[in-house]
């Protein structure tokens, strides 16, 4: 690999949020030969690539380096935890923060906290989960990048949040405070026959479109929401439910009738389909 190329995604880091992201993007999108597997090929010798775990091992038969970095694994890549009330890890990542929801407030990083309602643009929600749980999960550039299912449960209603579009690796969260409530993010509420919970999918620098298997690509230039609360959209645990197309973060934020798995430790690497916790009860 020639050496000079290798600043190639610290150089989009430089640039402006969104012109580095909208390039980003652009090159990710790219089907020209060329391009798409110099990409895939820069991806493959400077990070942790195991392609044996996906359905299409040929890293180059891939049409585009967005179709590589979103690829699909083989079924039996992953185990989902059976346990009845169970929460799975819906993505790879890393646990960088967890705890119980108090005072409307979730911890960043330390000596760093921000508020839910701010988070979920939502006063009247945040307050059905304080004394709740929430579970931030950091996905990097070499995680795989599909999100699922943490439990079975229906969509009741989707919100696309405009925003910043800060980085949200382990540097900046420690440092930019409320990057998670001030970066773009899609809002994804279910009720699961244990109780009601949220999936918050936060938007970051290059990270080039945030998709939902219901609704395909999310992007919009002022707050959206969608109610799907009459359109019986049930998806079983494990199920893709979306994907980033490049590293961002995950926050699950769980009723008051929930509590964490002795697996559940700070900055513990974790991958799909592991308890991170379990209802304890019926809807609360």
């Amino acid at each position: 690999m020639n050496k000079c190329f290798y600043p190639l995604f610290s150089w989009l880091e430089q640039l402006s949020q969104k012109a580095s992201t909208c390039i980003a993007g652009w090159l990710a999108r790219s089907e020209k030969i060329r391009l798409k597997n110099y990409l895939i090929n820069y991806f493959i010798q400077n990070f942790d690539v195991d392609m044996q775990e996906a359905v299409e091992t040929d890293p180059f038969a891939y049409k585009s380096f967005n179709a590589f970095f979103t690829r699909a694994l083989r079924p039996d890549a992953r185990q989902i935890e059976s346990l009845p009330g169970g929460i799975v890890s819906p993505v790879d990542g890393t646990l960088s923060a967890f705890g119980t929801i108090q005072e409307n407030k979730l911890i960043q990083a330390k000596h760093i906290d921000y508020q839910l309602s701010t988070l979920l643009d939502s006063h009247k929600i945040a307050t059905q989960y304080q004394g709740g749980k929430f579970i931030t999960v950091y996905l990097a550039p070499t995680d795989y990048h599909r999100i699922h299912m943490p439990i079975t449960a229906q969509l009741t209603s989707m919100r696309y949040v405009p925003g910043r579009l800060y980085p949200v690796k382990p540097q900046t969260v420690e440092s930019v405070p409320d990057v998670f409530a001030l970066n773009e993010r899609l809002i994804c509420h279910f009720q699961s026959q244990h109780g009601n919970f949220v999936m918050v999918l936060i938007g970051a620098q290059l990270v080039s479109g945030i998709e939902t298997v219901w609704h395909g690509p999310v992007s919009a230039n002022k707050p959206t929401s969608w109610d799907y609360s009459q359109q019986s959209i049930i998806l079983e645990q494990g199920r893709e439910m979306g994907r980033f197309n490049f590293g961002s973060t995950i926050i699950l934020c769980l009723p008051s009738n929930s509590e964490f798995t002795s697996y559940v430790k700070p900055q513990k690497t974790v991958t799909l389909g592991k308890g991170l916790a379990q209802f304890t009860s019926e809807t609360p």
